[in-house]
């Protein structure tokens, strides 16, 4: 059962029906879509940098390192938006990955030429929230298997007390 389980998650052939599901478990989904948000501004920010592209295969080139599909088709919304003839705000604006305040940054940055560093800047915020996160899940998770350790060890002696 648990393989037939880990089959499904990870074929990828089920990953189009799983990654969404991933995104709505509280501390997995958001843990998913800062990974994404990190991973795909920081190639942009690089290849943005350099130019020599239009900015819609930039977007398509950095949402190739985007693992969930759902992320990735989202974000990839922005360069269809950016081809139909929208900003680059109004393309990133079309998305529902990206945080309010993330739309405000490459707004900003678009206004004073600075996208290349906005694009950095959001990189930076979602690594540093995801290692928060992390941190606080390891935390947890240490402590859980710590008690259930502590307890199945009480509970063995207990057992060769009682038993004995």
């Amino acid at each position: 059962m648990l393989a037939c389980f880990a089959i499904i998650l990870l074929a990828p052939f089920f990953r189009p029906l799983v990654d969404p599901l991933k995104l709505l478990v509280p501390i997995v989904g958001a843990a998913e879509r800062e990974l994404a948000v990190n991973r795909f501004f920081c190639v942009l920010a690089m290849v943005y940098a350099t130019g020599g592209q239009r900015v819609e295969s930039m977007i398509r080139l950095a949402s190739r390192t985007v693992a969930n599909v759902a992320i990735r088709r989202d974000l990839l919304r922005a360069a269809r938006s950016i081809e139909l003839g929208a900003s680059i705000p109004q393309a990133f604006r079309q998305t529902t990955t990206l945080r309010q305040e993330e739309q405000d940054l490459i707004a900003g940055g678009d206004l004073s030429g600075t996208l290349g560093l906005s694009f950095g800047r959001i990189s930076s915020m979602a690594g540093e929230s995801l290692k928060v996160r992390l941190e606080l899940f390891t935390y947890v998770a240490v402590r859980v298997t710590m008690a259930v350790v502590v307890y199945s060890i009480a509970f063995t002696v207990l057992s060769l007390v009682m038993g004995g």
